[in-house]
Protein backbone atom coordinates (compact mmCIF):
# COMPACT_ATOMS: atom_id res chain seq x y z
CA UNK A 1 0.00 0.00 0.00
CA UNK A 2 1.41 3.41 -1.33
CA UNK A 3 1.69 6.87 1.05
CA UNK A 4 0.19 9.58 0.17
CA UNK A 5 2.36 12.49 -0.04
CA UNK A 6 1.37 15.09 2.59
CA UNK A 7 -0.48 17.89 1.70
CA UNK A 8 0.07 20.65 4.41
CA UNK A 9 2.36 23.53 3.45
CA UNK A 10 4.72 25.01 5.34
CA UNK A 11 3.75 27.97 7.49
CA UNK A 12 4.99 31.00 6.02
CA UNK A 13 3.65 33.59 3.91
CA UNK A 14 4.88 34.77 0.62
CA UNK A 15 5.63 38.65 0.52
CA UNK A 16 7.06 41.00 -0.86
CA UNK A 17 10.31 39.49 -0.90
CA UNK A 18 10.56 35.87 -0.20
CA UNK A 19 8.74 33.70 2.69
CA UNK A 20 7.75 35.00 6.58
CA UNK A 21 6.50 34.00 9.19
CA UNK A 22 6.59 34.29 13.26
CA UNK A 23 9.17 32.69 15.16
CA UNK A 24 7.73 29.34 16.75
CA UNK A 25 3.92 29.25 14.53
CA UNK A 26 5.27 30.12 11.30
CA UNK A 27 8.77 30.24 11.17
CA UNK A 28 10.41 26.86 12.83
CA UNK A 29 13.41 25.40 11.44
CA UNK A 30 11.07 22.71 9.63
CA UNK A 31 8.96 24.88 7.82
CA UNK A 32 11.69 26.96 6.93
CA UNK A 33 13.64 23.82 5.09
CA UNK A 34 10.46 22.86 3.69
CA UNK A 35 10.23 25.84 1.91
CA UNK A 36 14.04 26.24 0.86
CA UNK A 37 13.74 22.34 -0.10
CA UNK A 38 10.89 23.83 -2.89
CA UNK A 39 13.25 26.65 -3.66
CA UNK A 40 16.08 24.40 -4.09
CA UNK A 41 14.01 21.80 -6.78
CA UNK A 42 13.27 24.88 -8.65
CA UNK A 43 16.86 26.04 -9.01
CA UNK A 44 18.41 23.28 -9.84
CA UNK A 45 16.08 22.38 -12.53
CA UNK A 46 16.64 25.08 -13.79
CA UNK A 47 20.34 24.55 -14.06
CA UNK A 48 21.62 26.09 -10.34
CA UNK A 49 24.63 23.82 -9.20
CA UNK A 50 26.49 26.37 -6.27
CA UNK A 51 24.66 27.26 -3.72
CA UNK A 52 25.19 30.25 -1.29
CA UNK A 53 23.45 29.65 2.02
CA UNK A 54 23.23 32.51 4.29
CA UNK A 55 21.85 34.34 7.72
CA UNK A 56 21.27 36.49 10.16
CA UNK A 57 21.37 36.70 14.00
CA UNK A 58 17.80 36.06 13.85
CA UNK A 59 16.75 33.34 16.21
CA UNK A 60 16.62 29.89 14.82
CA UNK A 61 18.69 31.70 11.92
CA UNK A 62 21.76 29.47 12.34
CA UNK A 63 20.01 25.80 12.83
CA UNK A 64 17.75 26.82 10.23
CA UNK A 65 20.63 27.88 7.61
CA UNK A 66 22.61 24.90 8.94
CA UNK A 67 19.76 22.14 7.96
CA UNK A 68 19.52 24.03 4.66
CA UNK A 69 23.10 23.84 3.64
CA UNK A 70 23.60 20.54 4.60
CA UNK A 71 20.72 18.84 2.64
CA UNK A 72 20.89 21.30 -0.36
CA UNK A 73 24.99 19.77 -0.51
CA UNK A 74 23.38 16.56 -1.81
CA UNK A 75 22.36 18.67 -5.02
CA UNK A 76 24.60 21.12 -5.47
CA UNK A 77 27.95 23.15 -4.36
CA UNK A 78 27.25 24.61 -1.28
CA UNK A 79 29.02 27.30 1.10
CA UNK A 80 27.07 28.46 4.44
CA UNK A 81 28.34 32.09 5.35
CA UNK A 82 26.92 33.42 8.93
CA UNK A 83 25.74 36.73 9.27
CA UNK A 84 25.97 38.15 5.66
CA UNK A 85 24.06 41.39 4.65
CA UNK A 86 21.68 40.31 1.95
CA UNK A 87 23.09 42.33 -0.88
CA UNK A 88 26.96 41.14 -0.27
CA UNK A 89 24.86 37.66 -0.89
CA UNK A 90 23.15 39.51 -4.32
CA UNK A 91 26.77 40.75 -5.41
CA UNK A 92 28.52 37.51 -5.22
CA UNK A 93 25.99 35.70 -7.00
CA UNK A 94 26.23 38.56 -9.48
CA UNK A 95 29.75 38.06 -9.67
CA UNK A 96 29.27 34.42 -10.38
CA UNK A 97 30.91 32.98 -7.13
CA UNK A 98 27.46 31.26 -7.19
CA UNK A 99 24.20 30.42 -9.27
CA UNK A 100 21.80 31.58 -6.67
CA UNK A 101 21.69 32.27 -3.01
CA UNK A 102 19.03 31.62 -0.11
CA UNK A 103 19.12 33.75 3.08
CA UNK A 104 17.57 33.02 6.13
CA UNK A 105 16.48 36.67 7.41
CA UNK A 106 13.04 38.35 7.74
CA UNK A 107 15.00 41.78 6.93
CA UNK A 108 12.73 44.21 8.43
CA UNK A 109 10.26 42.97 10.26
CA UNK A 110 10.47 42.61 14.15
CA UNK A 111 12.44 40.16 16.07
CA UNK A 112 9.93 37.53 16.91
CA UNK A 113 9.90 36.68 12.61
CA UNK A 114 12.20 35.03 10.85
CA UNK A 115 11.66 34.15 7.05
CA UNK A 116 13.63 32.83 3.60
CA UNK A 117 14.82 35.33 0.96
CA UNK A 118 16.09 33.72 -2.55
CA UNK A 119 18.54 35.70 -4.90
CA UNK A 120 19.07 34.80 -8.72
CA UNK A 121 21.29 35.45 -11.17
CA UNK A 122 22.49 38.22 -11.78
CA UNK A 123 21.81 38.72 -8.13
CA UNK A 124 17.95 40.00 -7.73
CA UNK A 125 15.16 38.77 -5.80
CA UNK A 126 13.25 35.71 -8.48
CA UNK A 127 11.05 37.40 -10.38
CA UNK A 128 7.01 36.43 -9.96
CA UNK A 129 7.10 33.50 -12.00
CA UNK A 130 9.75 31.99 -10.57
CA UNK A 131 8.11 32.50 -6.81
CA UNK A 132 5.07 30.90 -8.88
CA UNK A 133 6.66 27.98 -9.55
CA UNK A 134 8.57 27.54 -5.98
CA UNK A 135 4.48 28.23 -4.55
CA UNK A 136 3.66 25.24 -6.91
CA UNK A 137 6.58 23.04 -5.37
CA UNK A 138 5.73 23.57 -1.87
CA UNK A 139 2.13 22.77 -2.85
CA UNK A 140 3.31 19.17 -4.16
CA UNK A 141 5.95 18.51 -1.68
CA UNK A 142 4.13 19.70 1.27
CA UNK A 143 5.29 20.87 4.64
CA UNK A 144 8.12 17.88 6.11
CA UNK A 145 7.88 16.07 2.97
CA UNK A 146 11.34 13.25 2.47
CA UNK A 147 13.77 14.52 0.34
CA UNK A 148 15.17 17.98 -0.50
CA UNK A 149 16.44 20.09 2.33
CA UNK A 150 13.97 18.19 4.46
CA UNK A 151 16.42 15.70 4.77
CA UNK A 152 19.64 15.14 6.98
CA UNK A 153 22.97 15.21 4.61
CA UNK A 154 24.52 14.80 1.65
CA UNK A 155 23.93 12.16 -0.50
CA UNK A 156 25.32 10.45 -4.13
CA UNK A 157 28.80 10.96 -3.13
CA UNK A 158 28.56 14.95 -3.20
CA UNK A 159 30.70 16.43 -0.02
CA UNK A 160 28.70 18.46 2.72
CA UNK A 161 28.22 22.03 2.95
CA UNK A 162 31.05 23.81 3.94
CA UNK A 163 30.91 26.80 6.26
CA UNK A 164 32.97 30.33 5.10
CA UNK A 165 35.46 31.55 7.69
CA UNK A 166 35.20 34.79 9.12
CA UNK A 167 38.10 35.86 6.66
CA UNK A 168 36.35 34.58 3.86
CA UNK A 169 33.14 36.43 4.50
CA UNK A 170 35.08 39.88 4.91
CA UNK A 171 36.65 38.82 1.33
CA UNK A 172 33.19 39.38 0.06
CA UNK A 173 32.34 41.98 1.44
CA UNK A 174 35.26 44.05 0.61
CA UNK A 175 34.95 42.27 -2.86
CA UNK A 176 31.51 43.74 -2.75
CA UNK A 177 32.22 46.96 -1.50
CA UNK A 178 35.62 47.55 -3.67
CA UNK A 179 32.52 47.43 -6.66
CA UNK A 180 30.45 49.91 -5.10
CA UNK A 181 33.24 52.46 -4.86
CA UNK A 182 34.32 52.23 -8.49
CA UNK A 183 30.64 53.67 -9.59
CA UNK A 184 31.90 56.90 -9.28
CA UNK A 185 35.89 55.82 -9.39
CA UNK A 186 38.10 58.41 -11.62
CA UNK A 187 35.51 61.25 -11.86
CA UNK A 188 36.66 64.81 -11.25
CA UNK A 189 34.90 66.60 -8.02
CA UNK A 190 35.43 69.83 -6.35
CA UNK A 191 36.98 69.53 -3.17
CA UNK A 192 34.05 69.12 -0.36
CA UNK A 193 34.26 68.89 3.28
CA UNK A 194 34.75 65.62 4.93
CA UNK A 195 31.22 64.86 6.49
CA UNK A 196 30.50 63.75 10.08
CA UNK A 197 27.68 61.31 9.80
CA UNK A 198 26.38 58.76 12.52
CA UNK A 199 25.56 55.07 11.04
CA UNK A 200 22.88 52.81 13.29
CA UNK A 201 22.89 49.14 11.69
CA UNK A 202 19.99 48.71 14.11
CA UNK A 203 21.90 45.98 15.68
CA UNK A 204 21.59 44.07 12.56
CA UNK A 205 24.29 42.27 10.23
CA UNK A 206 24.94 45.34 7.72
CA UNK A 207 26.30 48.26 10.85
CA UNK A 208 29.59 47.02 10.76
CA UNK A 209 30.65 46.10 7.17
CA UNK A 210 28.57 49.71 6.64
CA UNK A 211 30.77 51.86 8.93
CA UNK A 212 34.08 50.54 7.04
CA UNK A 213 32.61 51.51 3.76
CA UNK A 214 32.14 55.08 4.54
CA UNK A 215 35.09 55.32 6.11
CA UNK A 216 37.36 54.15 3.41
CA UNK A 217 35.08 57.17 1.16
CA UNK A 218 37.02 59.40 3.93
CA UNK A 219 33.74 60.26 6.10
CA UNK A 220 34.39 60.10 10.02
CA UNK A 221 32.24 58.10 11.30
CA UNK A 222 30.23 57.92 14.51
CA UNK A 223 29.15 53.92 14.23
CA UNK A 224 26.78 52.35 16.79
CA UNK A 225 23.99 49.38 16.85
CA UNK A 226 26.41 47.45 14.59
CA UNK A 227 26.75 44.33 16.87
CA UNK A 228 24.30 41.69 15.35
CA UNK A 229 21.73 40.86 18.27
CA UNK A 230 18.85 38.48 17.53
CA UNK A 231 16.33 41.37 19.66
CA UNK A 232 18.01 44.11 17.65
CA UNK A 233 18.37 46.48 20.92
CA UNK A 234 14.62 46.19 21.42
CA UNK A 235 13.66 47.72 18.24
CA UNK A 236 12.23 46.76 15.18
CA UNK A 237 14.97 46.88 12.46
CA UNK A 238 12.57 48.89 10.07
CA UNK A 239 14.58 52.51 9.20
CA UNK A 240 11.34 53.16 7.64
CA UNK A 241 9.71 53.25 11.41
CA UNK A 242 10.41 57.08 13.12
CA UNK A 243 10.61 55.29 15.98
CA UNK A 244 14.03 53.09 15.03
CA UNK A 245 15.23 56.04 13.60
CA UNK A 246 15.09 57.94 16.91
CA UNK A 247 18.32 57.08 18.36
CA UNK A 248 20.36 57.94 15.15
CA UNK A 249 18.14 61.10 15.56
CA UNK A 250 19.42 61.97 19.00
CA UNK A 251 22.79 61.09 18.15
CA UNK A 252 23.38 63.57 15.33
CA UNK A 253 22.41 65.99 17.23
CA UNK A 254 24.34 64.90 19.71
CA UNK A 255 27.47 64.73 17.36
CA UNK A 256 26.88 67.73 15.06
CA UNK A 257 26.74 65.12 12.43
CA UNK A 258 26.39 66.25 9.14
CA UNK A 259 23.60 63.54 8.87
CA UNK A 260 22.78 60.20 9.62
CA UNK A 261 22.47 56.29 7.73
CA UNK A 262 20.26 53.99 9.38
CA UNK A 263 20.16 50.38 7.64
CA UNK A 264 17.68 47.60 8.27
CA UNK A 265 18.02 43.89 9.85
CA UNK A 266 19.87 43.00 6.29
CA UNK A 267 21.30 45.61 5.11
CA UNK A 268 19.22 45.98 2.18
CA UNK A 269 17.36 49.32 3.22
CA UNK A 270 18.86 52.57 3.78
CA UNK A 271 17.41 55.90 4.78
CA UNK A 272 18.81 59.06 5.71
CA UNK A 273 18.17 61.31 8.75
CA UNK A 274 19.69 65.29 7.95
CA UNK A 275 21.68 67.40 9.91
CA UNK A 276 18.19 68.56 12.00
CA UNK A 277 17.68 65.32 13.17
CA UNK A 278 14.71 64.99 10.38
CA UNK A 279 14.28 61.72 7.68
CA UNK A 280 15.14 62.53 3.68
CA UNK A 281 12.28 60.32 2.25
CA UNK A 282 13.86 57.91 0.10
CA UNK A 283 12.21 59.72 -3.18
CA UNK A 284 14.10 62.61 -2.50
CA UNK A 285 17.18 60.82 -1.99
CA UNK A 286 16.13 58.67 -5.48
CA UNK A 287 15.91 62.20 -6.77
CA UNK A 288 18.69 63.76 -5.82
CA UNK A 289 20.85 60.64 -7.41
CA UNK A 290 19.02 60.25 -10.89
CA UNK A 291 19.59 63.97 -11.25
CA UNK A 292 23.50 63.25 -10.20
CA UNK A 293 24.00 60.36 -12.61
CA UNK A 294 22.11 62.47 -15.17
CA UNK A 295 24.42 65.21 -14.76
CA UNK A 296 27.96 63.13 -15.42
CA UNK A 297 26.40 61.21 -18.32
CA UNK A 298 26.09 57.69 -16.32
CA UNK A 299 22.59 57.30 -18.30
CA UNK A 300 21.03 56.69 -21.58
CA UNK A 301 19.16 59.96 -22.53
CA UNK A 302 16.23 58.70 -22.81
CA UNK A 303 16.31 56.50 -20.13
CA UNK A 304 12.89 54.56 -18.69
CA UNK A 305 13.14 54.97 -15.01
CA UNK A 306 10.93 52.11 -12.80
CA UNK A 307 9.20 53.19 -9.05
CA UNK A 308 6.98 51.53 -7.33
CA UNK A 309 2.94 53.31 -7.05
CA UNK A 310 4.10 54.19 -3.93
CA UNK A 311 7.10 56.82 -4.49
CA UNK A 312 6.98 60.14 -4.00
CA UNK A 313 6.00 62.84 -6.69
CA UNK A 314 9.74 64.46 -7.26
CA UNK A 315 10.68 61.31 -9.10
CA UNK A 316 8.28 61.67 -11.61
CA UNK A 317 9.16 65.26 -11.52
CA UNK A 318 12.85 64.93 -12.26
CA UNK A 319 12.11 62.22 -14.83
CA UNK A 320 10.15 64.66 -16.51
CA UNK A 321 12.62 67.54 -16.35
CA UNK A 322 15.72 64.66 -17.63
CA UNK A 323 13.17 63.64 -20.42
CA UNK A 324 13.27 60.43 -18.90
CA UNK A 325 10.32 58.05 -18.85
CA UNK A 326 8.77 56.54 -15.51
CA UNK A 327 6.79 53.48 -15.14
CA UNK A 328 5.06 52.60 -12.39
CA UNK A 329 5.20 49.23 -10.94
CA UNK A 330 3.59 47.14 -8.05
CA UNK A 331 5.31 47.29 -4.43
CA UNK A 332 8.04 45.09 -3.66
CA UNK A 333 11.68 45.43 -5.48
CA UNK A 334 10.65 42.02 -7.77
CA UNK A 335 8.74 43.72 -9.27
CA UNK A 336 11.62 46.05 -10.68
CA UNK A 337 14.78 44.26 -10.99
CA UNK A 338 13.54 42.27 -14.18
CA UNK A 339 13.27 45.53 -15.81
CA UNK A 340 16.90 46.34 -14.65
CA UNK A 341 18.26 43.29 -15.73
CA UNK A 342 16.76 42.87 -19.18
CA UNK A 343 17.75 46.90 -19.65
CA UNK A 344 13.93 47.50 -19.96
CA UNK A 345 14.93 50.44 -16.91
CA UNK A 346 18.01 52.26 -16.44
CA UNK A 347 16.74 52.65 -12.97
CA UNK A 348 14.48 52.05 -10.37
CA UNK A 349 13.26 52.91 -6.73
CA UNK A 350 10.71 51.21 -4.02
CA UNK A 351 9.45 53.54 -0.85
CA UNK A 352 11.57 51.56 1.29
CA UNK A 353 14.99 53.15 0.97
CA UNK A 354 15.22 50.97 -1.75
CA UNK A 355 17.40 51.90 -4.78
CA UNK A 356 19.57 50.76 -7.68
CA UNK A 357 21.05 51.72 -10.76
CA UNK A 358 21.62 48.84 -13.42
CA UNK A 359 24.67 49.99 -14.42
CA UNK A 360 26.18 48.91 -11.14
CA UNK A 361 23.28 46.37 -9.44
CA UNK A 362 19.51 44.96 -10.89
CA UNK A 363 19.32 45.10 -6.78
CA UNK A 364 18.86 47.40 -4.14
CA UNK A 365 22.16 47.53 -2.61
CA UNK A 366 23.04 51.02 0.27
CA UNK A 367 26.56 50.42 -0.22
CA UNK A 368 25.84 51.76 -4.12
CA UNK A 369 23.71 53.93 -2.81
CA UNK A 370 26.09 55.50 -0.35
CA UNK A 371 29.23 55.20 -2.87
CA UNK A 372 26.75 57.60 -5.24
CA UNK A 373 25.66 59.77 -2.39
CA UNK A 374 29.57 60.34 -1.93
CA UNK A 375 29.79 61.48 -5.51
CA UNK A 376 26.98 63.46 -5.19
CA UNK A 377 28.05 65.66 -1.88
CA UNK A 378 32.13 66.01 -3.29
CA UNK A 379 30.58 67.47 -6.81
CA UNK A 380 28.02 69.60 -4.96
CA UNK A 381 30.62 71.01 -2.66
CA UNK A 382 28.44 70.15 0.59
CA UNK A 383 28.60 67.74 3.24
CA UNK A 384 24.72 67.78 3.83
CA UNK A 385 22.17 65.63 1.86
CA UNK A 386 19.73 68.56 3.38
CA UNK A 387 21.29 71.37 1.22
CA UNK A 388 20.99 69.60 -1.47
CA UNK A 389 16.98 68.77 -0.82
CA UNK A 390 16.14 72.13 0.13
CA UNK A 391 17.49 73.33 -3.37
CA UNK A 392 15.35 70.31 -5.13
CA UNK A 393 11.92 71.45 -3.13
CA UNK A 394 12.91 75.27 -3.85
CA UNK A 395 12.84 73.69 -7.57
CA UNK A 396 10.14 71.33 -7.46
CA UNK A 397 7.72 72.31 -4.51
CA UNK A 398 7.58 70.61 -1.00
CA UNK A 399 4.72 68.50 -0.08
CA UNK A 400 4.07 65.87 2.73
CA UNK A 401 4.82 62.33 1.64
CA UNK A 402 3.31 59.98 4.49
CA UNK A 403 2.64 56.14 4.99
CA UNK A 404 0.48 54.22 7.73
CA UNK A 405 -0.43 50.80 8.44
CA UNK A 406 -3.75 50.69 9.52
CA UNK A 407 -4.34 46.98 11.27
CA UNK A 408 -7.71 45.99 10.00
CA UNK A 409 -9.86 43.34 8.81
CA UNK A 410 -8.90 41.95 5.04
CA UNK A 411 -10.76 44.76 2.34
CA UNK A 412 -10.98 43.55 -1.49
CA UNK A 413 -10.17 46.20 -4.10
CA UNK A 414 -13.70 47.29 -4.23
CA UNK A 415 -13.92 48.10 -0.47
CA UNK A 416 -10.79 49.98 -0.85
CA UNK A 417 -12.56 52.10 -3.39
CA UNK A 418 -15.62 52.42 -1.54
CA UNK A 419 -13.52 53.54 1.47
CA UNK A 420 -11.38 55.84 -0.06
CA UNK A 421 -14.05 57.98 -1.78
CA UNK A 422 -16.09 58.44 1.11
CA UNK A 423 -12.91 59.85 2.93
CA UNK A 424 -11.71 61.66 -0.20
CA UNK A 425 -15.09 63.47 -0.63
CA UNK A 426 -15.70 64.47 3.19
CA UNK A 427 -12.08 65.90 2.52
CA UNK A 428 -13.55 67.76 -0.41
CA UNK A 429 -10.42 66.35 -2.75
CA UNK A 430 -11.10 66.15 -6.59
CA UNK A 431 -10.30 62.81 -7.49
CA UNK A 432 -8.98 63.05 -11.11
CA UNK A 433 -8.17 59.17 -11.70
CA UNK A 434 -8.48 56.18 -9.88
CA UNK A 435 -5.93 52.87 -11.45
CA UNK A 436 -5.77 49.33 -9.75
CA UNK A 437 -1.72 48.66 -10.76
CA UNK A 438 -1.15 47.71 -6.74
CA UNK A 439 -4.03 48.12 -4.69
CA UNK A 440 -6.14 51.12 -5.32
CA UNK A 441 -4.55 54.54 -6.37
CA UNK A 442 -6.46 57.97 -6.05
CA UNK A 443 -5.20 61.03 -8.24
CA UNK A 444 -5.51 64.26 -7.58
CA UNK A 445 -4.38 67.83 -8.38
CA UNK A 446 -0.77 66.97 -9.00
CA UNK A 447 1.21 66.22 -6.86
CA UNK A 448 -1.53 65.14 -4.86
CA UNK A 449 -2.50 61.36 -4.52
CA UNK A 450 -3.22 58.62 -2.19
CA UNK A 451 -2.92 54.69 -2.32
CA UNK A 452 -4.45 52.01 -0.43
CA UNK A 453 -3.34 48.33 -0.88
CA UNK A 454 -3.61 45.49 1.38
CA UNK A 455 -0.38 43.93 3.17
CA UNK A 456 1.01 41.06 2.15
CA UNK A 457 3.03 40.26 5.28
CA UNK A 458 1.43 41.72 8.05
CA UNK A 459 -2.92 42.18 8.85
CA UNK A 460 -4.36 45.06 7.29
CA UNK A 461 -3.81 48.00 4.89
CA UNK A 462 -1.13 50.18 3.85
CA UNK A 463 -2.11 53.93 3.24
CA UNK A 464 -0.12 55.85 1.39
CA UNK A 465 -0.50 59.36 0.53
CA UNK A 466 0.95 62.25 -0.87
CA UNK A 467 -0.65 66.30 -0.51
CA UNK A 468 0.95 69.65 -0.22
CA UNK A 469 -0.77 70.52 3.15
CA UNK A 470 0.24 68.52 6.14
CA UNK A 471 -3.29 69.54 8.11
CA UNK A 472 -5.54 68.38 5.48
CA UNK A 473 -3.27 65.09 4.67
CA UNK A 474 -3.63 64.19 8.32
CA UNK A 475 -7.61 64.60 8.50
CA UNK A 476 -7.31 62.55 5.33
CA UNK A 477 -5.55 59.63 7.42
CA UNK A 478 -7.15 59.96 10.68
CA UNK A 479 -10.85 59.34 8.36
CA UNK A 480 -9.19 56.40 6.71
CA UNK A 481 -7.88 54.89 9.86
CA UNK A 482 -11.46 55.29 11.47
CA UNK A 483 -12.91 53.93 8.79
CA UNK A 484 -11.33 50.69 8.09
CA UNK A 485 -10.57 49.85 11.77
CA UNK A 486 -13.07 47.80 12.90
CA UNK A 487 -15.23 49.07 15.09
CA UNK A 488 -14.29 46.66 18.26
CA UNK A 489 -11.02 46.52 17.40
CA UNK A 490 -9.03 43.21 18.71
CA UNK A 491 -5.04 42.80 18.74
CA UNK A 492 -5.19 42.08 15.15
CA UNK A 493 -7.33 45.10 14.07
CA UNK A 494 -6.28 48.33 15.29
CA UNK A 495 -4.32 51.32 14.57
CA UNK A 496 -0.08 50.62 14.49
CA UNK A 497 1.15 54.44 15.19
CA UNK A 498 4.69 52.90 15.09
CA UNK A 499 4.65 52.17 11.71
CA UNK A 500 3.56 55.77 10.62
CA UNK A 501 5.96 57.84 8.17
CA UNK A 502 5.98 61.42 8.06
CA UNK A 503 8.07 63.56 6.00
CA UNK A 504 7.29 67.50 5.71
Amino acid sequence: MSRSRPTTRPALARGADGWRGQIGSGFTVESAAAVAAAVIDVLTERGARSLLVAHDARQLGASAARRIASAAAARAEVALAPLLPTPTAGFAVRAGHYDAAVLVTASHNPADWNGVKVRVAPGVPPDPATESAVERAIASRGAGSPGGAGGTGPAGGRPGARTLTAAEVGGLVAEHHRHARQCCAGDLRRAAPRPRVVVDGLSGVAGAPMSRLCRQLGWDVRAFGTEPDPAFGGLVPDPTRAGSRQRARERVLEQHADFGVVLDGDGDRIWLVDDRGDAIEPHHLFALLLTFEHDRGALPADATVAATVSSGSVVAQVCASHGYRLVHRPVGFKHIAPLLVSAAAAAGTGTVGDHAFAAYSADRDPSIVVSLLDGLLRSSGTARPAELKAMQEDRYGATSWQERHVRSAPADSAQLAAVGHRCLARLGARVTSVTALDGVRFAMDEPEWLLLRQSTTENGVRVFSEMRDPRRQRALLDCLTATLTDPAPTDSARTDPTSTREAT
